[in-house]
């Protein structure tokens, strides 16, 4: 969870009297205006259900004050407020917990009035077509996903394996904005990101979010799970997400006219299959200002990009040596102010038990990007769990592994092309670009580092409300293994 509060506001009452409501934003987007005395009442709960937590967290909230509060005074409990629900986005226990999840659900129904007799809801399906649902607005997530699992007849011991994603429509370009958590009404998220741009094209799309081959083999032998993943897996072949590993011998249009069955079953003969494809944007790696075209998926992030020479290559970084990771909002001064990317991913990488690399992804999408790497170390740990394996074992020497890609004849996903625009399906990655003479964040990997070993809050140059230690792992680092749990922001090496 990634909790935000940009602003408060004056309201008034039917008794005629005033008061203050703080805009509360879950993973980039408005979720619900609440009152002061609304958290204090969930602070009271957390502190007598998590007691121990709540005091290690050392999550502190602002006190009440007798006198009328002015200007300066509710900014700064705004600011408090945001710092206090950051922090208990920290724990899991507490974010999983039926007391956050019911607040969130009841101040959500309460900030958009709505009726409670049955309403339409689309679901996009992964072939773009929609199934139509009859929900109350206020239904959350989990029961948004039971009632799709019902109306396709999906067994419930597979739904675990799909997500409701929030998405945009641009044109041919798809938007992903966020995961649809337990605590949200997928409705009411639709109306809450159609009043922030009401101009845009939302969409709830239904979307497999799991990495594991083992269990998806298992899973696709059901006839309606099987047509769910082949659609998937055919629209992201038609739009070039996922390539054919070999062209001569398995073109994309022979992939595309098998059955769902055999096209499952060539799965090894498409790279990147069941990987999210993200727009292009800027990254710095291998270098500073680099533009990369982003895949999540199978416990790994791609990077894929030109090198010098024109060759089309793709970095992989596993999620296994991700030791933690930041989403932040960028300010208009930085070096790509000109393509409007708004938010700033990163990421620390092991090399080595010893040697770091800090990962930096700008783009609009970071919070999607954010989740889905949460959603993958979870994947695993729960794998590993299974398995009676708590360790993840770092070898002492480490190379960040680039693959050579050649291209199609489309070339629809090629990174060579010669405009940029971040908000373009035809988005160009050029080999070089020209910019003002700055690093991104204006920081060098050493700096970088100290910085997040320093503060919590990343507050690095022209960054400004970088999350704090929002969706990420604590590695405890021996010299034999790493041990990944879930706890504070910690960069200690």
């Amino acid at each position: 969870m990634q909790f935000s509060i940009p602003k408060w506001e004056t309201i008034a009452s039917f008794s005629s009297s005033v008061h203050q409501v703080f805009h509360i934003h879950l993973n980039g987007f408005l979720h619900c205006k609440t009152r002061y005395s609304q958290l204090l009442d969930l602070h009271t709960k957390l502190k007598s259900s998590y007691p121990e937590l709540i005091e290690e967290l050392g999550a502190k909230f602002p006190p009440r004050h007798l006198m009328v509060l002015n200007t300066s005074d509710l900014e700064s409990r705004r600011d408090k407020l945001e710092t206090y629900l950051q922090t208990l986005s920290q724990c899991i226990e507490i974010t999983t917990g039926p007391e956050l999840t019911s607040f969130l659900l009841r101040q959500q129904t309460l900030t958009f009035s709505f009726s409670e007799e049955q309403q339409p809801l689309p679901v996009t399906l992964p072939d773009f077509s929609s199934t139509m649902l009859n929900l109350s607005l206020g239904c959350s997530s989990v029961a948004v996903l039971l009632s799709v699992a019902e109306a396709l007849d999906i067994p419930k011991d597979c739904l675990f394996a799909f997500k409701l994603v929030l998405i945009e429509l641009q044109g041919k370009v798809l938007i992903y904005h966020k995961l649809l958590l337990s605590c949200e009404c997928p409705a009411l998220v639709l109306i809450a990101a159609k009043q922030e741009r009401s101009t845009a094209t939302f969409a709830i799309l239904l979307r497999k979010m799991l990495s594991c081959r083992d269990i998806e083999r298992q899973m696709v032998e059901n006839a309606v799970v099987a047509k769910l993943v082949a659609d998937e897996i055919r629209q992201d072949l038609k739009y070039s997400f996922c390539l054919p590993r070999d062209l001569k011998s398995t073109p994309k249009a022979k992939l595309l006219e098998k059955s769902d069955q055999l096209l499952l079953r060539s799965l090894n003969k498409i790279r990147y299959c069941g990987y999210i494809r993200f727009q292009v944007c800027a990254a710095n790696f291998p270098e500073e200002r680099t533009y990369v075209v982003p895949r999540f998926g199978r416990y790994e992030v791609c990077l894929e990009f030109n090198k010098s020479d024109g060759l089309r290559v793709c970095a992989s970084f596993e999620v296994s040596r991700i030791k933690c990771w930041s989403v932040g909002e960028l300010t208009e001064a930085n070096a790509y102010r000109q393509f409007s990317y708004r938010y700033e991913l990163c990421f620390e990488y092991y090399l080595a038990r010893d040697k770091a690399y800090i990962v930096k992804i700008l783009t609009n999408e970071a919070v999607m990007m954010s989740l889905c790497i949460q959603q993958m170390i979870d994947e695993m740990s729960l794998i590993n769990a299974q398995k009676g394996i708590d360790t993840v074992v770092l070898s002492d020497d480490y190379e960040i592994q680039i693959d050579e890609i050649k291209s199609e004849e489309d070339n629809s996903s090629s990174v060579s092309m010669s405009t940029v625009s971040s908000n373009d399906a035809a988005a160009a990655v050029p080999s070089s670009f020209s910019a003002p003479d700055q690093d991104i964040g204006g920081a060098s990997q050493y700096d970088l580092l100290q910085s997040l070993r320093e503060s919590a809050s990343w507050q690095v140059d022209d960054r400004k409300s970088i999350y704090p230690s929002l969706t990420r792992l604590k590695g405890s680092l021996s010299k034999e293994n790493v041990t990944f749990e879930r706890a504070n922001f910690d960069c200690d090496l």
